[in-house]
């Protein structure tokens, strides 16, 4: 994990920026509104929609925690290695890959599980992002200093 998040720095373009907490509140938002429209759009039985959006809404969630803490990142697979190496709280990180594995599925191959499958997804989903946004509105400014030092130390060395 550690070698990953030092190519992450070092090639694939993350970034120690300022916290952004603009920013930051905009993907909370775009979050919650991305769950509204997943679960329309799983209720009109468009699976490939719908499965996108529920992993969205979870990455938007994550996102938005590492821009409180002051990480950039474009890439995806970046962002979730870094965030699972920084936040030592308890978020289920097998739900986001499970969602990202199942949007690459539906996106690429058009391959959809079932409407059972995937309302449990989306539950899944709302629990990712309330507790990834419980999480960030009780970051403070000592902790994002601790994660931040946490990379730097990393990918500093």
């Amino acid at each position: 994990m550690e070698t990953k998040i030092i190519w992450c720095f070092k090639k694939a373009g993350a970034k120690i920026i300022d916290p952004n907490m603009n920013m930051q509140a905009s993907f909370i938002k775009l979050a919650i509104q991305t769950l509204k429209s997943a679960e329309m759009t799983l209720n009109q039985k468009d699976f490939v929609w719908a499965t996108s959006m529920i992993y969205y809404a979870e990455y938007y969630a994550l996102y938005s925690l590492l821009l409180k803490i002051g990480i950039k990142s474009e890439n995806h697979e970046c962002s979730l290695e870094i965030a699972e190496f920084l936040i030592d709280k308890p978020i289920n990180f097998d739900d986001i890959k499970r969602a990202k594995k199942l949007r690459i599925d539906a996106q690429y191959y058009l391959k959809t599980t079932s409407d059972n499958e995937l309302q449990n997804e989306l539950k899944n989903a709302k629990v990712f992002v309330n507790k990834v946004i419980d999480i960030a509105s009780r970051l403070g400014t000592k902790e994002i200093k601790e994660y931040r030092n946490k990379i730097l130390k990393l990918i500093e060395n």
